[in-house]
């Protein structure tokens, strides 16, 4: 229902309630706790990890706009970016569950979660935004040229 502030100046978070019941942008996927335990070893440089999976994963920590920002697993911390790559998953929006002998990774959005949500932009050109409109809205305070 939110975008995330951007790196640039004109790349603000904004509300997109478009978003908040969209089933498109919610997708999930599970991991046996063998490949997750190796991957994340790989990617943290931990060497030993908890005999209780429940217990990795702990202190997630989120944005406004409900991207994980960090989580730490056994005194490293790791951002929600870099779960995203390491599991190839549609968004850095995630929430970790462990269940049934398997981690299932549940991301909400597509993408870096900045900038202008393709839903939502879609949305609002069928209840008759101009793309000038769209723009302006994703991106305040910028301006739309002509290219020759």
């Amino acid at each position: 229902g939110r975008t995330e502030e951007g790196d640039e100046p004109w790349c603000k978070a904004v509300d997109v309630p478009q978003d908040k019941d969209c089933e498109d942008g919610r997708s999930s996927a599970a991991f046996s706790a063998e490949y997750v335990g190796r991957t994340l070893m790989e990617l943290t440089g931990v060497t030993v990890l908890p005999a209780r999976n429940d217990d990795w994963f702990s202190e997630a920590r989120y944005t406004q706009g409900g991207t994980l920002e960090t989580i730490d697993l056994c005194g490293k911390t790791m951002t929600g970016a870099q779960l995203q790559q390491a599991f190839e998953l549609r968004s850095a929006a995630i929430a970790v569950e462990y269940t049934e002998a398997r981690f299932v990774f549940r991301a909400v959005g597509i993408g870096s979660n900045t900038g202008m949500s393709l839903h939502a932009a879609s949305e609002m050109a069928d209840q008759g935004m101009t793309a000038e409109e769209i723009l302006d809205y994703f991106y305040e305070d910028t301006q739309l040229i002509a290219m020759q």
